[in-house]
């Protein structure tokens, strides 16, 4: 059995199970304002930065699946290689992967498609989303997927179609603007939230994000579907900071 190790523990997010338990249940009991939560959850879109900078955005989407008692037991995590230059959608060779709060199997794709373990070994991006889930469902499996280019991303959408059923639960991993001033980068993420919000695929360019073909791939699949989406939180490295010169963003979204 080949198990992938945790690449970023105690450094994106604590190494001891109890104190990231604790801090995660402390994201949740933040008291937000949100929408009423639908019925079926089908998608989410949560950043991905360090748990002290995106983890109260990231939350509240969980929050909202874990307040719905929904039993999503397949979920498949879509992100960026931040390590790799990536021509197509690859995925995951382990049988396992593991965090501090233990293992989580992963689901291999029923047809052939492209394995490329080396981009998900250093990879944070789909991690990071690992102990929320491992904290609110109780048996579930994972399909990760990484995209870099907006060129498959209709390619993945399509195997999204074709793979999905009522269990199934779609996250991708993002963050939005990278190092801006704080005025700046408020105007570029909240262009590219109203695009998301409008499932715009027309205007795919001004989507500023380092996961934007995954979105993309959503977007379609959404579109497809006729899913809804909302926004559901949004801040800035700003708040954690308090440097409004090299702002990054942070959204996240749930589709329904």
């Amino acid at each position: 059995m080949k198990i992938r190790p945790a690449a970023v523990a105690g450094y994106f997010y604590p190494a001891n199970a109890k104190e990231l338990k604790n801090l995660i249940n402390k994201f949740f009991e933040k008291e937000e304002e949100v929408f009423e939560p639908p019925k079926k959850i089908k998608a989410l879109i949560v950043p991905h930065a360090g748990y002290i900078y995106s983890g109260p955005v990231a939350a509240q989407a969980y929050k909202i699946l874990k307040n719905n008692k929904q039993n999503s037991q397949k979920i498949i995590l879509i992100g960026p290689s931040h390590h790799f230059a990536l021509n197509y959608f690859v995925f995951s060779e382990s049988d396992e992967w593991t965090t501090p709060l233990g293992n989580v199997k992963v689901l291999k794709p029923q047809k052939a498609e492209e394995f490329f373990e080396p981009a998900f070994e250093p990879e944070h991006s789909l991690e990071v989303q690992l102990p929320f889930l491992q904290t609110i469902l109780s048996e579930f499996e994972i399909m990760p997927i990484l995209i870099n280019e907006d060129k498959v991303a209709l390619k993945l959408a399509d195997f999204l179609k074709e793979t999905i059923d009522e269990k199934t639960l779609i996250i991708v991993s993002s963050d939005l603007s990278h190092y801006y001033p704080l005025e700046i980068a408020n105007q570029i993420d909240k262009q590219t939230i109203k695009i998301i919000e409008n499932k715009d695929i027309s205007k795919k360019n001004l989507i500023d994000a380092c996961g934007r073909a995954g979105i993309l791939s959503l977007l379609y699949l959404a579109n497809n579907l006729n899913w809804k989406v909302n926004l559901i939180k949004y801040q800035t490295s700003y708040e954690t900071t308090n440097d409004d010169l090299n702002v990054v963003g942070y959204a996240s979204f749930v589709f329904y």
